[in-house]
C-alpha cells in the first residue's frame, strides 16, 4: 500500500470516528439561553420566554434592551411588551442609545416594583406606559360594578 492509501484510510477512519461521536452525542449543543455566544440561541431565548409568558426572564429581556443588535433589542421590546400586557414606556428599538436609556430605566423601575409587589403590580396600574393595545386590554379585564 503506497503513502496515499494510508492517508486515505486515515481520513476515512478519522471521518468515521467523528461521525461516531457525534452521533453518540459528545458534541456539545447550544440551547437557548440569554447568555448563549451564538447570537440565535439568544434570539430563541426571548421567543420562548414570550410564548411562555415567563415572568422570571423580564431581568434578562430589560438587560437586552441594551443590546448592540438592534433585532435583539426589537424581540426583546416585544417580549416584555407581551408578558407586561401592553407596557411600553415609550422604547424604541431603533432609537439612538442615549434616547432608549430613559425607557430602559422606567422598565427597570417597573421590574423592580413588580418584584416587591407594589400596588402597580396588583392589576390597578395606570395606562401611562402602555401601547394603545395593551390600554385596550387592559380596560377591558377590569370589571365594574353599577352602584344603586
Amino acid at each position: 500500500m503506497g503513502p496515499f492509501g494510508r492517508i486515505f484510510f486515515r481520513l476515512a477512519g478519522l471521518g468515521l470516528g467523528l461521525t461516531l461521536l457525534a452521533a453518540a452525542g459528545c458534541f456539545p449543543t447550544l440551547e437557548a439561553d440569554f447568555d448563549s455566544p451564538a447570537p440565535a440561541k439568544r434570539l430563541d431565548a426571548i421567543v420562548d420566554a414570550a410564548a411562555h409568558d415567563d415572568r422570571s426572564s423580564i431581568p434578562p429581556l430589560i438587560e437586552m434592551l441594551d443590546s448592540d443588535d438592534p433585532a435583539e433589542r426589537m424581540l426583546a421590546f416585544r417580549a416584555l411588551e407581551r408578558i407586561s400586557d401592553g407596557l411600553t414606556f415609550g422604547y424604541r428599538y431603533a432609537d439612538p442609545e442615549w434616547q432608549r436609556q430613559e425607557s430602559i430605566n422606567r422598565w427597570v423601575e417597573w421590574a423592580e416594583s413588580e418584584s416587591a409587589g407594589s400596588p402597580s403590580s396588583s392589576g390597578a396600574q395606570s395606562d401611562l406606559g402602555r401601547s394603545p393595545a395593551g390600554a385596550e386590554r387592559a380596560a377591558s379585564s377590569v370589571q365594574t360594578t353599577a352602584i344603586p
